[in-house]
């Protein structure tokens, strides 16, 4: 299994840094990713390690949380107040 992912939807969607976790197939994901990229946005990477670093990351993480769990918060009543009667919503909470 490979897993890729980026910072896209965290952080900032024109940031364009992402990884994968190739595990056994971490040498050939390397050698492809060389092969098809002259280059890379260093800057973006440097500053997003330094971020990762810093645990500036985690707590950005949980003050987006807090603000996405107030925002379905607010969306549920929304729902409850202007659709129909009978309208249901239901939560998803993503795992991680």
């Amino acid at each position: 299994m490979i897993y890729c992912s980026s910072f896209s939807k965290t952080l900032a969607p024109g940031l364009r840094v992402g990884f994968t976790l190739a595990g056994k197939f971490a040498d050939r994901v390397a050698r492809l990713k060389i092969n098809t990229t002259l280059t890379a946005p260093t800057l973006n990477q440097r500053i997003l390690s330094d971020f990762l670093e810093s645990g500036s990351y985690e707590r950005h993480l949980r003050g987006l949380r807090g603000a996405l769990k107030n925002q379905m918060h607010r969306s549920m009543q929304a729902i409850a107040r202007h659709f129909p009667k009978g309208t249901r919503a239901t939560r998803v909470y993503a795992l991680g």
